[in-house]
């Protein structure tokens, strides 16, 4: 799941975690969303695909500047694009991607001239601690770490790469610095922030913050209830990444960047999503397909009907409110504590609604509430 911020650089931070629908940019409502994106800078593509190293070949750095061409921009538009994705900074240190950073401004003054808006990729969940830690030492202290006192490494297994403490004060004054180049130097229209699959760990900073929260939120009396005697000796529980609310992005009026391989899934999205086909197409090594990943799929004539169809009918899109006459029941304590296979079963219950169009004006009129415990 993509968790993306709108920039509104003239309104004020709120105490909310997105901006309400009428403070939001006027043209995501006007124009809906159809993306396109390739996110990943050269450097760190040269180490995800292999090489155990980051310095590109030839053919490499060949095929990533066909991204960045009028012609590709111009490719891009006619399919409908309205907003490209690409990327800002990595995790590896200003030093190492200086020069990404650099192409990533130039990219976005093209994009604009052509009339695109401009979102970027800044890491917020992983850093590249093998290039980051050679320039910036202190580094070291913002990992988050397991029960064991380890660094927790990317999810996927990449070892080069660990998930970071977004609360670390030492952290988050660094992480300004990205945000102010995104915003004043690339001038994006919307920040990417990836990767919340990880909350507090057992690092110093971590560990202080909890038993802090415990000491402000509960008397003494009620956490001797809770079996501590000690604050001193209480660490944060280490359950793994909540499946939680978040996903829920229409009911809390946002949009959600979903890919879409196939038309079925942009009719889905043109459904039940909010001025937002979804991510389109992929553009990485100038290659145009559907979904992320490699060559995905192939972007189809039927496809391009579905993205100029979304762009031509606003009319049907705009302002809209989701009406149903069924509701699927996603409890607080099921998407947190229950076992994943509890979701996969609330899923299918939801596509088998979707499927047989229950609650449309062909089915039954009646009201359905589905819990998932």
């Amino acid at each position: 799941m993509l968790v993306l911020v709108l920039v509104n650089v003239t309104a004020a931070f709120a105490d909310t975690m997105h901006l309400p629908l009428e403070q939001r940019p006027d043209w995501v409502r006007r124009d809906g969303v159809v993306m396109a994106w390739s996110m990943e800078p050269l450097f760190f593509r040269v180490r995800r695909d292999g090489s155990p190293g980051y310095t590109p070949t030839p053919e490499q750095r060949a095929a990533y500047l066909r991204e960045y061409t009028r012609k590709m921009i111009s490719k891009l538009k006619e399919l409908g694009v309205n907003l490209v994705m690409t990327h800002c900074y990595k995790g590896a240190g200003y030093e190492t991607e200086r020069e990404s950073m650099a192409e990533a401004v130039e990219f976005s003054r093209r994009l604009r001239e052509a009339g695109l808006r401009v979102a970027v990729y800044n890491y917020s969940g992983a850093f590249i601690w093998e290039l980051l830690y050679k320039e910036h030492p202190q580094a070291k202290q913002w990992a988050l770490l397991d029960a064991e006192g380890k660094p927790i490494p990317y999810f996927s297994g990449k070892t080069y790469r660990c998930f970071w403490n977004r609360n670390h004060p030492d952290a988050q004054e660094y992480y300004r610095e990205i945000i102010r180049f995104a915003v004043e130097d690339i001038k994006a229209d919307m920040l990417h922030f990836d990767n919340y699959d990880h909350g507090p760990g057992r690092d110093a900073n971590s560990v202080q913050r909890f038993r802090e929260y415990l000491s402000k939120t509960f008397s003494p009396e009620q956490l001797k209830q809770a079996g501590v005697t000690d604050i001193n000796a209480v660490q944060p529980a280490m359950i793994g990444p909540p499946d939680n609310l978040l996903r829920m992005a229409r009911l809390m009026d946002n949009l959600h960047f979903n890919y879409v391989i196939n038309p079925l899934e942009m009719a889905e999205s043109m459904a039940f999503n909010l001025d937002c086909l979804g991510a389109f197409v992929e553009f990485e090594w100038g290659q145009v397909h559907l979904g992320p990943g490699g060559k995905g799929n192939p972007l189809t004539e039927e496809a391009k009907r579905y993205a100029r169809f979304f762009r031509a009918r606003r009319d049907l899109f705009r302002q809209t409110d989701v009406v149903a006459d069924v509701a699927v029941l996603r409890s607080f304590a099921s998407q947190v504590f229950a076992p994943s296979q509890n979701n996969r079963l609330t899923a299918k219950v939801e596509d088998m609604l979707i499927a047989n169009r229950a609650g449309s004006s062909t089915s039954r009129r009646h009201r359905l509430v589905c819990a998932s415990n």
